[in-house]
């Protein structure tokens, strides 16, 4: 049968979660949640998974660059889509069951319903993020002088800010993604996994600024998008 008739869309997913929290937000030690906690709680599962693997990630992809290996280069373009599956508990928790590196861009038989729709949408703000023409080095510039903490600044290396020209890319155009990583909402988290994991301290250095750019906010961003495009989008450092 056709996909459709097994899942919802975004849309009905945000109408389930916001009606059930508007009956049930004033009863004591409810379980309900709004559509909004729902996507920031998929935000901080999926960041976490990411964040778990990225050291591995880079010890491997280190390992395989090399004069034994000239075939393999270090690509700054590179990007990767990849699935992530989740299911929410009884107590509205989400929890990754798990993520696919070659997801299907499959559509459905109906190139005109909300399966297929959301993945068109996908792919249009997937390129728009990507190969957004703007030029960012002079706004990125001016967001980093305007940070308190100006020693952190200066301890950037040339890699890290090829990594920071990326993000802020990205933010001028998100469409509807949602970035998972970096995100201030959930600055604890991400700094106490950091902290456990051991990660170097020039790393810990661009988490550092990377929140701080994140409270500061992008004015001229653009994060209009489909409400049936909603995705996450998570980023790592190189």
């Amino acid at each position: 049968g056709n996909v459709t008739e097994i899942t919802w869309s975004f849309a009905n997913l945000k109408d389930y979660f916001d009606k059930d929290w508007e009956m049930n937000k004033d009863k004591p030690d409810t379980k309900s949640i709004s559509y909004e906690e729902l996507l920031h709680r998929i935000e901080r599962a999926i960041s976490i998974v990411f964040l778990s693997a990225e050291q591995e990630w880079k010890r491997y992809y280190d390992g395989r660059r090399g004069p034994l290996n000239p075939e393999v280069k270090y690509c700054s373009n590179c990007y990767q889509i990849m699935g992530v599956d989740l299911i929410v508990d009884a107590n509205n928790h989400a929890r990754v069951i798990e993520v696919n590196g070659q997801p299907s861009m499959a559509l459905s038989k109906d190139s005109k319903d909300h399966y297929s729709v959301t993945k068109y949408s996908m792919i249009n703000d997937y390129v728009k993020m990507i190969f957004n023409p703007i030029k960012v080095a002079k706004i990125l510039e001016d967001d980093l002088s305007s940070l308190d903490n100006q020693e952190l600044v200066s301890s950037l290396k040339q890699s890290d800010m090829e990594y920071l020209l990326d993000y802020r890319r990205e933010k001028e155009y998100q469409g509807g993604w949602r970035s998972v990583y970096p995100n201030d909402r959930h600055e604890d988290l991400h700094s106490q996994f950091l902290d456990l994991h051991k990660v170097t301290q020039q790393r810990r250095r661009v988490h550092d600024i990377l929140m701080a750019l994140e409270k500061k906010g992008f004015a001229n961003s653009d994060e209009s998008g489909d409400e049936d495009s909603a995705t996450t989008t998570t980023v790592t450092t190189k």
